[in-house]
């Protein structure tokens, strides 16, 4: 990283729902000096990807879902041996601050039947929506629609989606009272960088959904760059690692975290 301030920068490309832990962790585990040789973009998942395949000169790629890591090593783009499961998290409904939520469990689960689809509704009103990642290509999307499916909601609230382009976006339509309701990471919660504007007011069994996982890998591009291996090699020290954990995400790749396997497939 040090070398990369006089040569191109290390170009890594994230999921949105890290935009503010992947830049702290990286900072914790680098230091300053080093730092600087890093750039991040932030965006959509699945547009990421498709801009690393159209040529985009990306080193590393942090997707919120094994399904677009797959895409790129399909499309030759990763280095696969470098792919490693980086961080967890879960899904929580949150209510904008003037909204009145739903009742849930007294354990804050969202189970089948409580609450009720009638419940949402109500506290969606006659025109609110709720909001959510894009359902098809969205991390959060995906997570999310197999979540309502599971609890027996997506039939009656299919038709009130804001399906928002990120993670980053839905959570600012419920954070500017734009949806009153939305299916949000639990990351955006999280003490170290709170949503203002919103709250939690029940939380989605594990269960409920494909296990959320973030993949990290070396692209083509990055694999043959040493400062590139060791930004990558910084992500999973202790150091990023406590960093992302005050974040609200689970890591799974430092060395004192259970090992966890990447599954494939779009969720």
């Amino acid at each position: 990283p040090a070398r990369a301030r006089t040569e191109d920068p290390v170009l890594v490309f994230a999921a949105a729902s890290l935009s503010a832990a992947l830049s702290r962790a990286l900072d914790a585990a680098l230091g300053a000096a080093a730092r600087q040789g890093v750039t991040l973009v932030f965006g959509s998942s699945a547009a990421l990807a498709r801009q690393i395949v159209a040529g985009a000169p990306a080193d590393l790629y942090v997707s919120a879902h094994p399904r677009w890591s797959d895409f790129l090593a399909d499309s030759g783009s990763l280095d696969a041996a470098s792919s490693t499961p980086l961080l967890g998290n879960a899904l929580a409904l949150a209510a904008a601050a003037h909204v009145e939520a739903p009742p849930v469990a007294d354990d804050g689960l969202l189970r089948e039947g409580a609450p009720t689809a009638a419940a949402l509704l109500d506290a969606l009103g006659r025109d609110g929506r709720l909001a959510i990642g894009r359902r098809d290509t969205t991390p959060l999307g995906l997570y999310g629609a197999a979540a309502l499916r599971t609890l027996g909601l997506w039939s009656a609230l299919s038709p009130r989606l804001a399906e928002a382009q990120d993670a980053r976006a839905a959570a600012r339509f419920v954070a500017q009272g734009a949806a009153p309701l939305g299916v949000l990471y639990a990351s955006d919660f999280a003490p170290a960088a709170p949503l203002n504007g919103a709250r939690v007011v029940g939380r989605f069994p594990a269960e409920s959904h494909p296990q959320i996982i973030y993949p990290a890998a070396l692209t083509q591009r990055g694999a043959r760059r040493v400062a590139a291996r060791q930004v990558m090699s910084a992500l999973t020290s202790a150091d990023a690692a406590a960093t992302f954990h005050r974040h609200g995400f689970t890591p799974l790749a430092s060395a004192d975290a259970a090992p966890a396997t990447a599954p494939r497939g779009d969720g």
